[in-house]
Order: C-alpha cells, then sequence, then structure tokens
C-alpha cells in the first residue's frame, strides 16, 4: 500500500510538470520543509525556498521548450520510487532525452529528489548552453505569457 502511495506522489508531481503549472505554488505543498534536491543542471539544495526558486525557473523552462515527460515505467519499494522517463521539447528544433529520477517520499511529501540524464545531450541539442542568457530569456517570454 506504501508503494501505491509513493507512485501517486511520484504521478502526480509529473503531470503537475506536464500540465506546465510547477512554478504555482501549490507544487511546494509535494515537498518537505527540508526537501533535498539534486538536478544536475545545478548545484544541489535544500528547504522550501530554494525549491520555489528552483520550481519558478523550470516552470517557465518547461513552458517556453514545451517539455513534455512520459513515464516509461514506475518502481516503487514503500517510501522510495524509481522512474524512468522521456522527455521531449523544442527550443528552435525538436529534441529528446532520456533519463531517470529517484523520489524519497515521506508522509505524503518529496523529501529527496536526484534526477540522472546526459546533460551534454539536453544542452547540445538546444540553440545555446543553459546559461543566464537562456535564462533570461525563458524569464521574458514566460513573463509574456502570463499576461
Amino acid at each position: 500500500m506504501e508503494s501505491e502511495k509513493t507512485i501517486e506522489v511520484v504521478k502526480c508531481y509529473m503531470s503537475i510538470c506536464n500540465s506546465y503549472r510547477v512554478q504555482e505554488s501549490s507544487t511546494l505543498e509535494l515537498v518537505s520543509d527540508d526537501v533535498y534536491w539534486l538536478d544536475p543542471r545545478f548545484p544541489p539544495f535544500r528547504g522550501k525556498d530554494q525549491a520555489a526558486q528552483y520550481f519558478q525557473y523550470a516552470g517557465l523552462e518547461n513552458l517556453v521548450m514545451r517539455v513534455v515527460w512520459e513515464a516509461k515505467n514506475i518502481f516503487a519499494a514503500g517510501e522510495e520510487a524509481c522512474v524512468e522517463w522521456y522527455a521531449e521539447a523544442t527550443l528552435g528544433i525538436k529534441f529528446s532525452v532520456e533519463g531517470s529520477s529517484v523520489f524519497r517520499i515521506k508522509e505524503g511529501k518529496i523529501y529527496y529528489y536526484r534526477g540522472y540524464w546526459d546533460t551534454f545531450i539536453w544542452k547540445s541539442n538546444i540553440a545555446f548552453p543553459l546559461s543566464k542568457s537562456l535564462m533570461s530569456t525563458i524569464a521574458r517570454v514566460g513573463s509574456q505569457w502570463k499576461r
């Protein structure tokens, strides 16, 4: 039963990402106060305040690049889950990347996340590398869509 609840939380997070709502404050309800997050493109961080900043960026990135995540397999044992996923995005060209993510859930909240994928594939398939210039472009375009 616990594994089913873990999978439910993971699917809820992925659904929020695919509906381009990850930057909404309600997403923070899915993470613990001391969440530890490791995205291979960024330094690891801990806590809801930093998670809120990450979700703002990730939400705009997903929106601008029209990223769609597909869970190919979800394996769970108790409070831990591993997702094998496939993602497609478009930024000048359409590209895809495969990876996996590990989630640890306690009391219905994500308290640990770690993503694994080849960031070289991700970066080499867009017109310019993930950088402050990309972040500013995403923020500018994203703010126009909010209006």
